[in-house]
């Protein structure tokens, strides 16, 4: 029924097709067939003869007439239907109830068959009217069958998204389990560490007192046995040097240590003075020899050569 124009309130009269024909919804009768000029439509019938018009018009009035007649009768009170030849057979259903059991296409039918009357519609308008509905049906039913595909769709993409995140939770518990297995690995690799620095720290603590008392054992030593060289020195001299400096490398330590000394540091000064002037004199006596022999009446003067003295140096001590 969306398809059908917009009826009118009790008691008033609207138009159903194209301007022409008015229809009372309360009584399901024709209030009017003229126009506004007081003719009927012209649509359809403009070449007919105005007689045609005419007797169509009054064809027309008496058939709406006799309908009238027929819905009045119908829809008399039940008190008067007593009082009819029917008055044995029950009380009369009003016809609005007994329209209100049809079915649409019922209705549509019994609509067409009131306005076929008059001519005002035929069978294309009413196939017009039913397939409207079934239209309409099949347009529900298509929007029905695309939700339905839509809903279908969409489950299928969220079981593919639930799929997914499905696998993309396994491969994270895969990396929390790899994770947490490098984590534990590592704690127990710092905790090894850990205790290895501690263990090498106890031990250099170990070591560092155990340097401490070798230092200290090893003073200890060095003072004794000072101590016993300086008397072994100072006893048997010559024993010290012979056992004491056996080759030149412990001669040079043995000196550079004297030369840390005032004293001993002196007596070394002493003693090379005196190896210095030796060696000059007994080199100076050999070249002068050798010149007097080469050159008669020799003067190292008139050579400008110093004088040779016949004293040879004397020691610093004696025993050298």
């Amino acid at each position: 029924m969306d398809d059908l124009p917009a009826q009118s309130h009790q008691g008033t009269s609207q138009p159903i097709h194209s301007g022409e024909i008015y229809f009372n919804v309360d009584t399901f009768e024709f209030d009017n067939l003229m126009g506004e000029t007081g003719h009927t439509s012209q649509a359809g019938v403009g070449d007919r003869p105005n007689e045609e018009r005419d007797a169509k018009e009054e064809t027309s009035r008496g058939s709406l007439q006799r309908k009238k007649r027929k819905t009045e009768e119908v829809n008399q009170p039940s008190h008067q239907g007593a009082q009819s030849s029917d008055a044995g057979k029950g009380p009369i259903v009003p016809r609005s109830l007994a329209l209100m059991s049809r079915s649409n296409e019922e209705l549509f039918r019994a609509f067409r068959a009131d306005l076929y009357e008059v001519g005002r519609i035929g069978e294309e308008y009413f196939a017009r009217l039913v397939k409207s509905m079934d239209e309409e049906k099949a347009r529900i039913e298509a929007m029905m069958v695309e939700c339905r595909k839509e809903a279908q769709a969409a489950r299928a993409k969220a079981e593919k998204i639930e799929a997914k995140w499905t696998e993309h939770c396994a491969v994270y518990r895969q990396l929390y389990a790899k994770h947490d297995g490098l984590l534990k690995a590592a704690k127990e690799a710092d905790e090894q560490a850990q205790a290895k620095i501690n263990q090498l720290e106890a031990e250099n603590a170990r070591s560092a007192e155990e340097i401490a008392r070798l230092e200290d054992e090893l003073q200890k030593e060095q003072s004794e046995r000072a101590a016993l060289a300086a008397a072994w020195a100072t006893q048997t001299p010559k024993e010290f040097a012979a056992k004491a400096l056996p080759d030149r490398e412990t001669a040079i330590r043995f000196f550079q240590g004297l030369y840390k000394y005032e004293v001993s540091a002196g007596i070394v000064d002493e003693i090379g003075t005196y190896g210095f002037e030796s060696s000059q004199y007994s080199e100076r006596k050999a070249l002068y020899g050798i010149l007097q022999q080469r050159i008669q009446s020799f003067q190292p003067k008139a050579l400008s050569l110093p004088e040779l003295h016949s004293e040879a140096p004397e020691p610093p001590f004696p025993g050298i």
